[in-house]
């Protein structure tokens, strides 16, 4: 089904590419990494376009494909193997009517558990409204996640419409999102704010609006710069208004953007160096330290034992 909604998914699917769980062992890859696998995820796209029920070697290839693009399967088997059975029984349970879906506050739940036992800032913990933004982009396109009350009407009913994505999820989806909200914490600045400083952010974005930031591209430049601002307090002293207007200038003369890293530059702030650390403390877990963690983190999404 081809969507109608005026939206560019292909460019909102692109704001979130998963590496790992950074509680398995994995050291960071490179955002390279995070562009890869698309012919894996065009299988999943397929599978769960017509998998309706318990069809168990369907689950396993679901399963496998997720883990593959989240973890390059490099997760140790001792593992990998308890886990992923766990997901794979999980998602029968679901397909079979067993179970009921995973809510999106699980997520947050999970992140902000993990966030507290490595010790990290305020600003790791999750807020849901960062959830739904991460799944805006890809759980249709990927998961065929249509909320309840579309997911029963016709194909030419559902063009008519906007889409509407489904707060609840499979366990699969619950489990893939939550590897995607993690990876940003670490890398990405609009994923390192508290509640407060997000809540600024999107409320320059809009008082903004009118200043002729008009292209998608250019409001999610802005949206970086801003997101930097809060997280730098060197760059505290550059207004609102004032990124607003080199994100202009910058559009308009397509120049460079090495002086002005803020405007779209790599993370660089402390709060990047600051969760590097937390990340380096996850990495030198050991093994029997780790399974532990990681079936905490599944009873609080929600996934049966």
């Amino acid at each position: 089904m081809r969507l109608r909604t005026g939206i560019n998914w292909s460019t909102l699917a692109a704001v979130a590419r998963v590496v790992f769980l950074f509680l398995i062992g994995l050291s960071a890859t490179s955002l390279a990494l995070a562009q890869a696998g698309s012919k894996e995820r065009r299988r999943i796209e397929e599978i769960t376009s017509t998998l309706k029920s318990g069809d168990e070697a369907a689950i396993r290839e679901l399963a496998d494909l997720v883990w593959l693009i989240t973890t390059n399967n490099k997760t140790p088997q001792e593992i990998l193997l308890p886990v992923k059975e766990r997901l794979i029984r999980a998602e029968i349970d679901y397909r079979n009517g067993k179970s009921e879906g995973i809510p999106e506050n699980r997520i947050v739940d999970v992140i902000d558990y993990l966030a507290n036992q490595f010790d990290a800032p305020a600003y790791a913990q999750a807020q849901l409204d960062e959830v739904k933004i991460l799944r805006f982009g890809q759980a249709y396109p990927l998961f065929h996640s249509l909320a309840p009350n579309l997911a029963a009407m016709s194909e030419a009913e559902q063009k008519a419409l906007p889409v509407q994505i489904n707060s609840s999820m499979s366990p699969t989806e619950a489990v893939y999102f939550t590897l995607t909200l993690i990876f940003q914490k670490q890398l990405n600045p609009c994923n390192q704010l508290t509640a407060d400083e997000r809540s600024e952010v999107e409320s320059s974005l809009k008082a903004l609006e009118a200043s002729g930031l008009s292209s998608f591209k250019e409001r999610g430049r802005l949206r970086w710069a801003l997101c930097n601002r809060e997280a730098d307090p060197d760059k505290l002293h550059l207004t609102p208004e004032q990124l607003a207007a080199e994100v202009k200038i910058y559009a308009a003369e397509r120049r460079p953007l090495a002086e002005k890293p803020y405007l779209l530059g790599p993370p660089y702030s402390a709060r990047y160096r600051e969760m590097q650390g937390v990340f380096k403390r996850a990495y030198s877990m050991k093994l029997d330290e780790v399974l532990p963690l990681i079936n905490k983190s599944l009873d609080l999404l929600g996934l049966e034992k």
